[in-house]
Parts: structure tokens; sequence; C-alpha cells
């Protein structure tokens, strides 16, 4: 019966190491998926951190865009006005052209009419 003993006690420490060693590598492969997990909280919370600095860039181009936009909006509305102002100006130095060449058309006349009367 020592022999039957000696064989229930060697599986029960058997056993007992097996359950140690499962311990063991249940505890390790919490380590493990813990590692796995504090690293996939890494890598989101560098992703957040990339696509923040994403979206605060994106928002940066578009206030200067529309910074831009009204820049040009501006120069467009000055360019209306100036080209109008210039239309004007053509309109009116028309208008003083003309005139002045009626009255020289006038004074030639007059000059015309003063020779065939002299002779």
């Amino acid at each position: 019966m020592n022999e039957g003993a000696t064989s229930a006690d060697s599986n029960n420490v058997h056993n007992h190491d097996a359950v140690e060693m499962t311990l063991k590598m249940d505890d390790s492969d919490m380590s493990i998926n813990e590692k796995k997990e504090q690293q996939t909280n890494e890598h989101l919370q560098s992703l957040c951190v990339e696509k923040d600095l994403y979206i605060t860039q994106l928002q940066k181009q578009l206030e200067d865009a529309k910074q831009s936009n009204t820049k040009l909006s501006q120069q467009a509305e000055r360019a209306s006005f100036l080209e109008k102002k210039l239309k004007q100006q053509q309109l009116e130095s028309s208008r003083k052209e003309n005139i002045l060449i009626m009255r020289l058309t006038l004074k030639e006349q007059e000059l015309q009419d003063c020779l065939v009367s002299s002779s």
C-alpha cells in the first residue's frame, strides 16, 4: 500500500504542480492581456492626439481660406469700383473731347465766314 500511497502522493504533487503552473500561466496570460490592453489604449490615445492635431490643422486652413476669401472679395469690390470710376472718367473725357471738337468746328466755320465776307 505504500507503493499506492506513494503513487497517489506523487499524483497529488504532480496535480498540485500543474495547478500552480496553470495559475502562473493564467497570471502571465493576464499580464500579457493587460500589456496588450495597455498598448491598445496607448495606440488609441496616440490616434486621438493625431486626429486632434489634424482637426486643428484643418481648422487653421479653413480660417486662412476664409481670410483669403475675404481679402479677395474686398479686392474684387475695389477693382469693380475702380473700373466704374475709370469708365465714368472715360465718358467724361469723351464728352469734353466732343465739346472741344464742336467748338473747333465752330471757330473754323467762323473763320471761313470771315474769309468769305472779306473777299
